[in-house]
């Protein structure tokens, strides 16, 4: 017995599927294997497009940090810049004040009687008017420093005073060089008498606490100057002082005593009337 093939596995001799090829087996698998290389052509495309924008968001990433690193050495550059430029400021604002400094003068006075001291005024000529420097004076403004220096060589012997004070008068010696006495005024209702006196090869300030008598009143301004030394260690000074209200003024000359420990006692006292009176 011979067995028939089945119908499915024979073409029609005829040629009727070619004419109707959708109905054919192999029509249908050549159908899905096009849509299968449409599928994996599709993906491969998806993935190339996907790998360009990974690629495109990773450049921009590094273009942001590239941008961020940028911006800071911009940032860092400024900085040191600045730094730079405020150093030069500050030596040229230095150097302002150094030349500033090399452009005080400075006035010698008051020579000691042995000629080996004397007293140094350093100023600013910048603040001293056309009066004053024909008058040869100098303002409390101008002053920088007054000090007390040994001669020839004019090495420091004392500071007599801070910057601004302005010596009232003359510095007044002994006859053995030994004490000296100066007035400093302190502003424009005061003014104070000092006195140094010499211990071996130097000299030192004596901590005379009140240097003053008592005027007889009610006392707005005070001023106190040395007049001369009646001998090595007693000192004759004259106190000039304006009262509150109408009270008027009183002016008294006084000697004082210097012991060894720089003590003082007044020692004589005299009012000295005014033309007024």
């Amino acid at each position: 017995m011979v067995r028939k093939p089945s119908s499915t596995s024979v073409r029609p001799m005829d040629g009727s599927w070619i004419a109707n090829p959708e109905s054919s087996k192999d029509y249908r698998a050549f159908r899905i294997r096009t849509a299968h290389r449409e599928q994996m052509h599709l993906m491969k495309k998806t993935s190339h497009t996907n790998t360009n924008a990974t690629w495109m968001q990773t450049a921009a990433s590094d273009a942001r940090v590239e941008d961020d690193r940028t911006l800071l050495m911009r940032y860092s550059l400024q900085r040191v810049m600045k730094s730079v430029l405020l150093a030069c400021y500050c030596s040229l604002f230095s150097c302002s004040l150094l030349a500033q400094e090399t452009q005080l003068a400075e006035k010698i006075v008051d020579f000691s009687p042995d000629k080996k001291f004397a007293v140094r005024i350093t100023y600013d000529p910048q603040l001293i008017t056309e009066e004053d420097e024909k008058l040869g004076y100098v303002s409390r403004d101008a002053v920088r420093s007054l000090q007390l220096i040994a001669m020839p060589g004019k090495e420091v012997a004392l500071d007599l005073g801070a910057e601004e004070s302005q010596l009232e008068g003359k510095v007044v010696w002994s006859q053995d060089s030994k004490w000296l006495a100066y007035a400093l005024s302190s502003g424009p209702r005061v003014t104070d008498t000092y006195v140094c006196r010499r211990v071996g090869n130097r000299f030192e300030e004596i901590k005379a606490e009140d240097l003053t008598v008592d005027a007889g009143g009610d006392v707005r301004n005070e001023y106190v100057k040395p007049l001369r030394w009646l001998k090595p260690g007693t000192l004759l000074l004259e106190q000039f002082a304006i009262f509150r209200g109408d009270a008027g003024d009183s002016t008294v000359q006084f000697a004082v005593r210097f012991d060894k420990q720089g003590k003082f006692k007044v020692t004589s006292k005299q009012k000295i009337r005014s033309k007024q009176e």
